[in-house]
């Protein structure tokens, strides 16, 4: 079976812009990855979201194109 998705995944010192749960657009610069994998959310910054389920990130990455990276509740953007 064919995929219709297409993921990338951002690069450190790459500037990406994202709204948070407020509705308000931020920008920063992705960083390193740090040790702390599961309090975060995924962000696909094509579409400036963020999901807090997975269920819910894995159903708007079965199409289209993502550019992927995880937002660390305690550093900010990373790359997954």
């Amino acid at each position: 079976m064919k995929s219709l998705s297409k993921e990338t995944y951002v690069s450190i010192g790459e500037v990406v812009t994202f709204k948070n749960v407020f509705g308000e657009e931020i920008t920063e610069e992705v960083k390193p990855a740090c040790k702390n994998k599961t309090n975060g959310v995924w962000l696909c910054v094509n579409h400036k979201r963020s999901f807090r389920s997975n269920l819910e990130w894995v159903h708007h990455i079965e199409k289209g194109n993502h550019h992927i990276a995880w937002i660390c509740m305690e550093h900010g953007v990373e790359i997954p």
